[in-house]
């Protein structure tokens, strides 16, 4: 089963279907690099601009090849 209809059969608000959606698009779209893109947001949205920023790096070494 979607993770959408999983969410939709359980009656959870439209929005988190939705941004389910749309991180599932991205991923359909994008490569693994995106998902770390969306974590690293979710950190931030957290308050937890540590966690992020160890992110983003991970992010800019994979984008460079090292």
């Amino acid at each position: 089963m979607l993770t959408v209809k999983i969410l939709k059969a359980d009656n959870w608000p439209d929005s988190y279907a939705n941004s389910v959606e749309r991180v599932l698009y991205l991923l359909e779209r994008h490569d693994g690099i995106e998902l770390l893109r969306i974590v690293a947001g979710v950190f931030e949205a957290r308050g937890l601009q540590l966690a992020a920023g160890q992110v983003r790096r991970a992010i800019a070494r994979v984008e460079q090849g090292s």
